[in-house]
């Protein structure tokens, strides 16, 4: 018995599958050098179809071609602007509420500055502080320095002109 799979209902003799194995082994025994080299059919016949398309199924090709790229680009920048609408109001809230936190201390820092004064006035008018009202004499007047006053001269301009203004500079 041979190892290639038998049919189960055998339409044909014996001498013909004889003559088939035969043909088998002999189609084996030919030399590799000797054969001949196998061809794509199917790269062949795509080369030729783009060569005989006709012209108005080659321009419906490019044109689906150049809609892909604009529909890409138009999908890629529809993303882009709704990333944007996102992330701008989000990042606006963020900052607005360290907006909100800053204006919170800071009048809670305008409180408790206010808050100061007033005890410290509050603490002046009592006699026990031991402190007075000021007098004139009891001013403390310092000397000029001159090397300021010489500063000053060099650095203020005896040409300058006054600035006319002929129309509002801000609104």
């Amino acid at each position: 018995m041979s190892a290639s799979p038998q049919p189960l209902i055998s339409r044909e003799s014996n001498g013909y599958k004889r003559s088939r194995r035969r043909e088998n082994l002999r189609s084996r025994t030919i030399p590799p050098t000797l054969e001949q080299p196998v061809v794509n059919k199917a790269a062949t016949t795509q080369v030729d179809e783009k060569t005989t398309l006709p012209s108005h199924l080659r321009s419906l090709n490019a044109l689906q071609k150049g809609l892909s790229v604009v529909t890409l680009s138009l999908m890629t920048s529809a993303l882009g602007v709704y990333a944007w609408t996102v992330y701008v109001p989000k990042v606006w809230h963020q900052e607005y509420s360290k907006l909100e936190t800053l204006q919170r201390y800071e009048r809670s820092l305008l409180t408790t500055n206010e808050t100061l004064k007033q005890q410290l006035a509050k603490q002046a008018e009592k006699p026990e502080t031991g402190l007075t009202i000021p007098k004139p004499e009891q001013a403390i007047f310092l000397p000029l320095n001159p090397k300021s006053v010489t500063i000053k001269a060099k650095n203020s301009l005896s040409n300058e002109q006054p600035l006319k203004v002929t129309q509002p500079l801000a609104y």
